[in-house]
């Protein structure tokens, strides 16, 4: 019974974390939400719009999007971890809090990164679901080792 008990409380701290990040999360949809989307899309109107190129007989938006799809994630992943981590450590004082708490450091790092992830996906599916219209013909295909 001791190793259920450990599993869960390994589990409660990486939970408690991403439950805070979703709490923030859905009250800052929109905010969070057009921060998405304003970089990206500038970037397509820029250069993808802008500029009226072609590439191997291709337009060159085909092969802006994909870059912008993983901008926008890693953009969204990195804002989410690194800017919410210094406003906490300057203003609210939380990482004394957590250095003080009975959950383990790295358990808040696991909940962090899970959270910092998932939004930066979120923030790579709208700009798929934005660019979806567009009709790219881009495949997406594995590798055949």
């Amino acid at each position: 019974m001791r190793g259920a008990e450990d599993h869960t409380g390994v589990a409660m701290g990486i939970i408690t974390v991403l439950w805070e990040k979703w709490v923030e999360f859905r009250r800052d949809f929109y905010k969070i939400t057009v921060a998405a989307m304003i970089s990206p899309l500038m970037y397509l109107l820029i250069f993808g719009m802008g500029i009226q190129t072609a590439s191997h007989g291709e337009p060159y938006l085909h092969f802006l999007i994909p870059g912008v799809v993983s901008m926008a994630t890693m953009t969204g992943s990195f804002g989410a971890i690194a800017q919410n981590m210094s406003v906490q450590r300057l203003y609210e004082k939380a990482l004394d809090q957590v250095m003080v708490s009975p959950t383990p450091l790295w358990q808040f790092i696991a909940g962090q990164i899970l959270g910092g992830s998932l939004r930066g996906l979120y923030a790579g599916g709208v700009i798929l679901l934005l660019t979806f219209p567009i009709r790219t013909d881009l495949t997406f295909k594995g590798s055949r080792s």
